[in-house]
Order: structure tokens, then C-alpha cells, then sequence
């Protein structure tokens, strides 16, 4: 779905890049620009906002004082969100949406790692964001914390090990707990960094690449469906 406005995204951490979703963009002829908040780079300005993909990273939400990027980041996403501003949250992205709504990101619990099997609610399966979409798919998970929900939201998906998976407030903000722009290049250098054994971290890869198909299909309408979004909001 073609998109009239560029997209922003904002990148919070070095090796938590856009992935497969910058040149997915460049596929359906879709401008993207590229905000390194963790390099100091300025946030937009009210006046003038675009649809944001905000990225992982690995720090927490609540790491604002060894990454002070973050407090003015929740800050920013807790206005556009209001304001009404098309986001697409991803894993600490969904987590800063998530606080920057006033919900509880809780350390350490409901983590998770490799391929996991994410069900949509059935909001979710209603949701513009999931049109298409399987109620039942696979999708790659690697993060301790998680958000609870934020008052006024929508739950749209959960998991076995996470309840909240993915959330919509208003119309076009939504936050998600899983990975849907991860490619295998990044994913292994994840797992390269993740303490974990070599067994297990060849079994996550291993899975990434049986389901890679699948996976392609599926986050590839996830974002053109946000795309989609992005276009018709005002």
C-alpha cells in the first residue's frame, strides 16, 4: 500500500537498525528518514510530524540515566501519540510507547527468545494493523522486560510467555513486543550477544530460516498495513 508521507524511523540503539523494513520501503517507493536518537540526533519538531517506526534496542526503559536520549524520547512519543501521529512501536519502541502512555515496562519478567507463536486477540483480529494476517503466526522474540497495558488501549496479540504482545491506542498508535523487521544477518549477531549456548542459539537460527518465508509474508503485510494506516490518517 503506497504511503504519501516518509516514514520516520527512530533508532535507538546501534545494532538495533531497520532491517528488512528500510528496503521493503524502498520496494513500494516509500520515503524513509532515519533519526539515531542514541547518537543525539534531534527528534521532529511538533509542526512538522511523520509517521515513526520507533526501534528496539538493548537497553530498558528504565536505563534513562546511563541513556538520557530516552526520557526526551517518551516525552516525544507520549505528545504524537496523542496528537494522533501514526507509530509502530517495536519491542523497547512498544516499551517506551507503552510508558510514555503511563503503563508499567516491569524488568526482567515475561522474557523471551527465538521463535514463538504470537495469537491475536480478538480485537486483534479485527485490527487494521493485522488485516490479513494469520490469528495465529510465528514471530521472533529477544527482550527481558515487557509492557503491561496502557489505560485506554486495546490488546491486539499475546503468548504463551507474554500477555501483551501488541497494543493499539487511539487510531493508528500501536506498540508490539516481537521483532517483525528483524533479518537473519541481525538476528545473528543478537544471538552472538545474547548469553546463551551455542546449541540453543543454532536452534533460534535454524527456525528463523524454516519459517523465513512464512515470516517474510507475514511482516511484510504487518508493515504494509501500517502503511496503509500512515496514509489515511491525518
Amino acid at each position: 500500500m503506497k504511503c504519501s508521507r516518509m516514514v520516520l524511523f527512530i533508532q535507538n540503539d546501534p545494532v538495533a537498525p531497520a532491517c528488512s523494513f528500510a528496503p521493503w520501503l524502498d520496494e513500494v517507493d516509500v520515503s524513509h528518514g532515519l533519526v539515531r536518537a542514541y547518537a543525539g540526533e534531534p527528534l521532529p519538531a511538533a509542526d512538522s510530524w511523520h509517521p515513526l517506526i520507533v526501534l528496539g534496542g538493548v537497553m530498558g526503559v528504565h536505563d534513562a540515566g546511563r541513556h538520557p536520549f530516552l526520557a526526551a524520547e517518551i516525552d516525544h512519543l507520549r505528545e504524537a501519540a496523542v496528537a494522533g501521529v501514526p507509530i509502530l512501536g517495536i519491542c523497547l519502541g512498544g516499551q517506551l510507547l507503552a510508558a510514555a502512555l503511563g503503563a508499567r515496562v516491569a524488568p526482567g519478567t515475561r522474557g523471551e527468545r527465538g521463535c514463538c507463536p504470537i495469537t491475536l486477540t480478538a480485537e486483534g483480529e479485527g485490527d487494521p494493523l493485522f488485516a490479513g494476517i494469520p490469528g495465529q503466526f510465528a514471530a521472533i522474540e529477544l527482550h527481558n522486560d515487557s509492557f503491561d497495558l496502557p489505560e485506554g488501549a486495546t490488546h491486539l496479540a499475546s503468548s504463551a510467555g507474554c500477555l501483551y504482545q501488541a497494543f493499539r491506542f487511539g487510531r493508528a498508535a500501536y506498540g508490539l513486543q516481537f521483532h517483525p523487521e528483524v533479518d537473519e544477518q541481525t538476528l545473528s549477531y543478537w544471538m552472538r550477544m545474547a548469553p546463551m549456548e551455542e546449541q540453543t542459539r543454532t536452534s533460534y537460527l535454524t527456525a528463523f530460516r524454516a519459517y523465513f518465508h512464512t515470516w517474510q509474508s507475514v511482516h511484510r503485510r504487518l508493515l504494509s498495513n501500517f502503511l496503509a494506516l500512515a496514509g489515511s490518517a491525518k
